[in-house]
């Protein structure tokens, strides 16, 4: 069995010290559609109360790994993600 997708690199803008990322993709090469992108963010800001309660004990690195909310992942979207883990709810 395979473990996780190696971190993608994410490409710098050049000069100065504030740089940030151009792409931010988790699956290397994943377009995702406006739509998509619009409707995760509407779940990460209307969350049920479960899913409050899992987010309290995940989020910043609550578990010791880092967990996203609503992340898109080949066309689906996950309640919760961690990449280091391997692990989607």
């Amino acid at each position: 069995m395979r473990g996780p997708n190696p971190p993608t690199p994410f490409p710098k803008k050049e000069g100065g010290d504030k740089t940030r990322p151009l792409v931010r993709n988790v699956v290397r090469g994943q377009r995702v559609a406006a739509n998509k992108v619009e409707r995760a963010r509407e779940l990460r800001r209307e969350m049920t109360p479960e899913e409050r309660v899992l987010w309290e004990h995940v989020r910043g690195n609550g578990l010791g790994y880092h967990f996203r909310r609503q992340q898109i992942l080949r066309g689906f979207i996950a309640d919760f993600y961690c990449h280091t883990a391997g692990l989607v709810i």
